[in-house]
């Protein structure tokens, strides 16, 4: 008795590999008066695991080759090198993702990104707003993207820099405030 056989222990291998991908690079919560958007917890899982393990592999490979001591010194110089260069993506950058958010509530819309130790927020509140934008960017960069702007009561505007998460999310964000009563102009 014991295990069963090989290939009936694998048949889900496949699913499960390809699983998080189906997801979708956002997750999305709405309680009925406030939507919250993140990343995916298999993308901030992602963006701390992929530099962990390359370490991980570097370090293992420092204490493989025994009885060769030039290629072990190698390993080591390398190993350690490679531990300095990715000690500020993996310890500053890769924990960021967890701050990157979209918050819809019907007093205003918060954007959260940036570093964990400092993150960047944007509030605009819907008491002052009289219409609302979300357009490609007409400036010229090599990566086009999207911007929302908000046209406040006394003329003036206001800019939220969507990103990743407002581009996956932006038809839900959209949807979410034309529910509030904010007139959204859109420009696919």
């Amino acid at each position: 008795m014991g295990m069963p056989p090989t290939s009936k222990r694998l048949k889900w291998l496949p699913f499960l590999c390809v699983s998080p991908f189906l997801s979708g690079c956002y997750s999305q919560y709405d309680d009925g008066t406030t939507l919250t958007i993140k990343l995916a917890l298999w993308i901030r899982l992602l963006t701390i695991l992929i530099p962990l393990c390359g370490l991980a592999t570097l370090v293992t490979l420092c204490f493989l080759p025994k009885k060769r001591p030039t290629l072990r010194l190698i390993m080591r110089i390398l190993a350690i090198i490679a531990m300095v260069i990715s000690f500020f993506p993996v310890i500053c950058c890769s924990p960021s993702a967890s701050t990157d958010s979209i918050i819809v509530s019907p007093v205003g819309m918060k954007r959260e990104t940036g570093f964990w130790f400092a993150p960047t927020r944007k509030e605009i509140h819907w008491e002052n707003v009289t219409e609302f934008d979300m357009e490609p960017d007409t400036r010229d960069r090599p990566f086009p993207g999207r911007v929302w702007t908000a046209h406040l009561g006394d003329g003036s505007t206001t800019s939220i820099p969507p990103g990743d998460i407002g581009d996956a999310a932006e038809s839900v964000v959209r949807a979410k405030i034309e529910s509030l009563g904010v007139k959204v102009n859109y420009t696919p």
